[in-house]
């Protein structure tokens, strides 16, 4: 074992690949070196891995969100030290000012990183390489994507593929040797399966389960589309029956398919979107346009070479593209896919589209992906499903509503396609937290209550430790077997039991962390943390006054604990929180003479936020007038409030 700053430290690999297909021998080779690197440096290695098969390090929210459960993971209570990689493109190509940023980011939650490919012992000689390579691999990955893109412009040009990448829905891929005979067709199945298939006869040649490596062609081999299931190609022509000729709208079209059982072309429900995209493509008609259509982060496909994207931030900038940028690519087979009426009916269709979008739309990124967040967006949960509630534009005044995310339409479920005002529920929200920080000095002995009930509920039973250990080996276990089978065709299964087990083993994890080991509070110790925690708190009601969106954003979601929508009841129910992270840092501010125990005992004692108040909001059938009302901030002086006891 080398001597090292290391020696002892826990770590926990970051294993990453930019496609999902590396996943099976990527991952794998760099869990391989990290496990000798810790070995050689004597640390000790996590069982339970950063997994980001499929990942991209050029996407800054990758590497962001990738921080994020890392630095959760030890606030929840697990023993981390040392995040470790296989080389610097692994942890990120965004470039050496967003890695130095990530890097303090962990340095403040007291994780250290480690490279596998030559780790220096000083740490400004470590420093100053890592900000060097960071540099290198986000310039690795713009000039793969200049390569790239250039690549496949040309193997467009020259006839060498069709238009999409992958073939949609009630079509084929078709692959053919460089003299333009047929060597296979390729076929995606709704349940992610893909089958190669022999040109000729139909027949299968080859299965490749979800998540396995498929067909490949070669630099040579020319692939095109071809008409593909004829069950698949029945439903594409209702599709456009059903919009050009009845006049319904896509959310009705994927009503009524879903009512049906009709799977979708992933094999979940049909959603709107889904019907659109299969209204807007042209390739049903004989012909298509590549293209037209960018979603790039450094180079755009043009004529001859590649235009830079410009300055994405580190996201990907979607959208439709100018008309100039457009390749047109012919598919006589498809002239004849949907019936004669129907054809030109879409043709004329299509022609109006085109017309309304030639000049291109591209929508720039913003701090949230190209979206903006609204205040409850994705903190509203609604109760029978669990899923998020998303904020969406409607009516004449646009204004703003909250719905369910990601359901399908469906006759069966109506209710949930509720909509919920968005001023009500906002206001509620923030007019309950402005009244909580006003009452902060009274709520100290509540405060107070909590802490000890998490000093009593940290002792354990003779024991009980012991047994835990044991039951977390166990468990660490089954979970490395199971990760082996992930890739196969059973993969929903597998994910499942995945969750189960990480599951138990964090609830493991909580009790062992919350078993103290040393120093017990005392009476003023805990009325300390009490007075603390009130004062880091009380700076925040200027903010409700003073702070934008963002801001405000912020503030909800350190202080909404739970926010339940129930459609049936017609009400959502909040629960308002002292943040864990107040807690932590009024904690560790005291200093590591008052907590002897191990570290992770000690992140673990106050790990569990504090509940301030429940609130119960009413849904109204109908929300005019005052009810869209912004918030407004009162302040404790003189506004209506009254100070609450605890």
């Amino acid at each position: 074992m080398r001597k090292s700053n290391l020696n002892g430290k826990w770590a926990v690999p970051l294993l990453r690949c930019s496609t999902v297909e590396q996943q099976d021998t990527s991952i794998d080779d760099q869990h391989g070196s990290i496990a000798k690197f810790a070995e050689d440096y004597g640390m000790i290695l996590s069982d339970v891995p950063i997994r980001m098969a499929g990942k991209s390090g050029s996407i800054k929210k990758n590497l962001e969100g990738m921080v994020n459960e890392v630095i959760e993971r030890k606030q929840s209570g697990e023993r981390i030290d040392v995040l470790v990689f296989f080389e610097q493109s692994r942890f990120g190509r965004a470039g050496p000012l967003h890695f130095g940023k990530m890097a303090e980011k962990l340095a403040d939650a007291e994780i250290e990183l480690a490279e596998t490919d030559g780790y220096m012992e000083d740490a400004g000689s470590r420093t100053f390489q890592r900000l060097i390579k960071a540099q290198f691999a986000c310039e690795q990955a713009k000039s793969i994507s200049l390569a790239s893109a250039r690549g496949s412009q040309f193997s467009l040009q020259q006839g060498r593929r069709g238009h999409a990448t992958r073939a949609p829905y009630g079509t084929d891929k078709l692959y053919m040797n460089s003299m333009g005979e047929p060597k296979c067709i390729f076929r995606r199945a709704t349940d992610g399966t893909r089958y190669q298939l022999d040109p000729s006869t139909g027949k299968i040649i080859e299965t490749y389960e979800s998540g396995v490596r498929g067909y490949r062609k070669s630099s040579l081999e020319i692939d095109t589309l071809t008409i593909g299931d004829p069950k698949h190609r029945e439903v594409v022509c209702r599709i456009y029956r059903l919009k050009l000729e009845n006049g319904h709208g896509p959310y009705l079209i994927a009503r009524m398919l879903n009512d049906e059982g009709i799977p979708s072309p992933t094999g979940k429900k049909w959603l709107p979107q889904s019907i659109k995209e299969i209204l807007n493509n042209e390739v049903y008609t004989g012909f298509a346009y590549a293209n037209q259509y960018g979603g790039a982060i450094y180079f755009n496909h043009a004529q001859d070479m590649p235009i830079p994207v410009g300055h994405s931030g580190g996201k990907i900038v979607r959208g439709i593209r100018p008309e100039e940028y457009w390749h047109r690519v012919e598919y006589p087979e498809f002239i004849d896919f949907l019936p004669a009426d129907l054809r030109s009916a879409a043709i004329e269709m299509h022609a109006v589209r085109r017309g309304r979008i030639k000049d291109g739309y591209i929508q720039k990124p913003n701090k949230k992906n190209g979206r903006r967040v609204y205040l409850l967006s994705g903190i509203l949960t609604e109760k029978t499903t669990g899923k998020e509630m998303k904020a969406v534009n409607s009516g004449a005044n646009k204004r703003i509503y909250y719905k369910v995310k990601g359901i399908a339409p469906t006759s069966k479920d109506s209710l949930l396609r509720r909509r919920i005002p968005s001023a009500l529920v906002e206001k509620a929200v923030l007019d309950e937290i402005e009244s909580l920080l006003c009452s902060l000095s009274n709520l100290k002995s509540l405060i107070v209550e909590e802490i000890k009930k998490q000093e009593d509920a940290s002792r354990s039973e003779h024991g009980e430790l012991e047994r835990l250990e044991s039951e977390q080996q166990k468990l660490k276990k089954k979970y490395a077997l199971q990760m082996n089978q992930l890739g196969g065709s059973m993969d929903d299964l597998v994910q499942e039991s995945l969750d189960q087990t990480q599951r138990q083993l964090q609830s493991i994890d909580d009790r062992i962390n919350q078993i103290a080991i040393g120093h017990r509070l005392t009476e003023s110790e805990i009325n300390e943390i009490a007075d603390g925690v009130i004062e880091d708190l009380r700076p925040l009601l200027d903010e409700l006054s003073g702070t934008g969106d963002v801001g405000l954003r912020k503030i909800v979601e350190a202080f909404v604990g739970s926010a339940v929508v129930d459609l049936v009841e017609g009400k959502v129910d909040f629960e308002f929180i002292i943040p864990n992270e107040v807690l932590m840092q009024r904690y560790r501010s005291r200093g590591p003479a008052s907590s002897p125990g191990p570290a992770s005992g000690c992140q673990a004692l106050y790990r569990k936020p504090i509940t301030l108040s429940t609130r119960a909001v009413l849904i109204p059938d109908k929300c005019r007038g005052r009810c869209w009302d912004p918030f407004v901030a009162q302040g404790c002086q003189k506004c209506h409030r009254k100070p609450r006891a605890a």
